[in-house]
């Protein structure tokens, strides 16, 4: 299997996704059974100029990793349906500086359970459905909403995290590796999904974290999509239920937005008729009871945010390399409430591997632009460039996080179990952390640089 088969040319490609696509060892198979052994790890070294946050060092070096390991299996049953359910395990460590934005200090070391769900996919028992048209499942696993704009897990890593005391410190630590996003999947998750991926395809949800930084918030979703061939349309639907009222006082005050609050959104995809071209937008719109003021204050008023983006893009399919070319435009109104963002594609949805991950803005008040150029020039390297601008809304009572950045990458298939990824990302702020910016000292020009090592077997 190479890159070029596992990665087809998209918009953007993830490099989350060499996780996503671990190669499995076979422990037992026969008509009725199978049973897997599954390891992923992922170690990177990394390098910054810059900091963003108060500190007398100039920059940071930390390496940061983990390795996931577990078992995963399916029974047949009646009619071809099948139980199914995995069961893993990761293992996360930071060494060094810690990153440059204080989320860890460098000697964090947590093994946690990650995996533990039951599932059940209905195969041919009901043919109303199709093949496996009813697919159930529970427990704590990756819970991905719609495009992945609004919900795309819970990957959310820091470790005893540099900007909180001592004690709330060690309280938001989920264990470090912050940037290769050791932990993605959700504490509970009970999701239902009704359909094929051609035609009306129907989700509905409830899930919780039990993520400090988020409050251990709980909600309910549901996603309806139409797709047929390249076009598709889709609505989400969020409803926030619950979270940890002590644990958002002390280390997201944000949360409490949270309270009552539902969001709704709706998405798109086509080609236009257009061989190789990709146009697809999101427009979505939080309603609040909630708004808080910049020292925290609770406002009781209905308020309402939104975010969306719009998206072109055109493969260059006949052409040496086939290269990829796309422009996307994001809003994010001054109090959007980022929510569980994640790593699905490298610049989705988090725009700047500096400005997305350690410097701001971080999904809310800003518009981004993005430009993304991605080429093949063998079966096992992909080539990629991003370019943003970031322009932050209200400057007034929140921090300007202007700036801009361009992020080059490649990803090299070395043989079936291993893939070296580097990242190289300069970013130029236009404030400094002594002019209402994040960067410490200065707006000079940061140079961020990283390999990962990505192990699946």
């Amino acid at each position: 299997m190479t890159l070029k088969t596992l990665f087809k040319p998209s918009i953007l490609l993830s490099c989350m996704a060499l996780a996503s696509h671990s190669f499995a060892a076979e422990i037992y198979k026969d008509d009725q059974k199978q049973l897997d052994v599954n390891i992923t790890s992922w170690v990177g070294a990394f390098s910054s100029q810059e900091n963003y946050y108060p500190t007398d060092k100039n920059g940071s070096q930390w390496t940061e990793g983990f390795v996931k390991y577990g078992v995963s299996g399916s029974l047949k049953t009646a009619a071809d349906s099948s139980i199914y359910g995995a069961v893993a395990g990761v293992t996360s460590f930071v060494r060094g500086d810690g990153d440059m934005a204080g989320n860890s200090r460098g000697t964090e070391d947590k093994n946690t359970l990650e995996d533990a769900y039951i599932g059940w996919k209905s195969g041919n028992l009901l043919p109303a459905l199709g093949e496996n048209g009813l697919d159930i499942s529970f427990g704590s696993q990756v819970y991905h909403l719609g495009d992945g704009f609004l919900v795309t897990d819970d990957s959310a890593n820091l470790g005893e995290n540099r900007n909180y005391p001592d004690a709330e410190s060690k309280m938001v630590s989920r264990g470090g590796a912050y940037y290769t996003a050791a932990r993605r999947s959700f504490h509970k998750a009970a999701v239902v999904k009704i359909g094929q991926a051609e035609g009306l395809k129907t989700e509905l949800a409830w899930v919780q974290s039990d993520n400090p930084i988020h409050a251990s918030s709980e909600f309910a979703s549901a996603d309806v999509n139409y797709k047929s061939g390249p076009h598709s349309i889709g609505f989400d639907y969020i409803k926030f239920l619950d979270f940890n009222e002590n644990e958002a006082a002390l280390l997201n005050p944000n949360v409490f937005m949270r309270d009552n609050m539902q969001v709704y959104a709706v998405r798109g995809s086509t080609n236009a008729g257009i061989e190789n071209v990709n146009l697809s937008f999101n427009f979505s719109r939080q309603e609040k009871e909630k708004l808080l003021t910049p020292t925290y204050d609770v406002i009781d008023q209905n308020h309402n945010d939104n975010a969306w983006y719009a998206s072109a893009g055109y493969n260059f399919a006949k052409s040496p390399w086939t290269p990829s070319l796309n422009y996307r435009y994001t809003h994010y109104s001054e109090n959007w409430d980022p929510m569980f963002v994640g790593v699905e594609k490298l610049g989705t949805w988090i725009p700047g591997e500096v400005a997305g991950n350690f410097a701001g803005p971080f999904n809310s008040n800003s518009n981004i632009h993005m430009i993304s150029v991605e080429a093949f020039p063998s079966e096992k390297l992909l080539l990629g460039a991003n370019l943003y601008k970031f322009e932050s809304i209200d400057t007034s009572s929140q921090p300007d996080y202007s700036g801009k950045e361009l992020d080059l990458f490649a990803m090299y298939q070395v043989n079936q179990a291993l893939s070296l990824i580097p990242i190289v990302g300069i970013y130029k702020p236009e404030k400094s952390a002594d002019n209402n910016g994040s960067q410490i000292g200065s707006t000079k020009t940061n140079v961020f640089a990283g390999l990962i090592a990505a192990i699946t077997y």
